[in-house]
């Protein structure tokens, strides 16, 4: 039997914490009668009855659904064919379609910082420079052998 270790127990139990702890506290206190979120006024379903009966969230709430389901259905599109391309290319090149993939992203977002207006060096632009460059010359390096 493997046994595990109590650090390694309190670690995970600590990490969760850290995720589930807030989301359980915004929970319980969307329920709060109160306007003000540190002071408890009781159980009630009143922001839920103004939210579903308002004019101004409806629209917002279809918007946002809407968005996310495009977001998410692109985001599963896309991660099948990265998988499926990196499952080929990895079998044949080994990991460095992997690095050349995140460079090839990297410099995307770093042109598109640069077409937003901002200045050359936010956002950590020179690294993404300096990546994107490091990706150039890999793919120039595979492409001759």
């Amino acid at each position: 039997m493997n046994r595990r270790s109590p650090y390694l127990i309190s670690i995970v139990a600590f990490g969760y914490a850290l995720l589930y702890v807030p989301i359980i506290s915004v929970v319980i206190y969307s329920f709060n009668d109160s306007r003000l979120v540190t002071l408890w006024g009781g159980f009630s379903l009143r922001w839920y009855r103004d939210f579903f009966t308002s004019p101004f969230w409806l629209p917002a709430l279809k918007n946002s659904l809407f968005v996310g389901s495009i977001a998410a259905s692109l985001a599963t599109v896309l991660g099948a064919f990265y998988a499926i391309v990196l499952g080929r290319f990895v079998d044949r090149y080994g990991p460095r379609p992997v690095q050349l993939f995140g460079a090839a992203v990297l410099g995307a977002k770093a042109r598109e910082l640069e077409l937003g207006g901002l200045p050359a060096d936010a956002g950590g632009m020179d690294a993404l420079q300096a990546l994107y460059d490091e990706a150039a010359a890999a793919l120039k390096e595979l492409a001759r052998g």
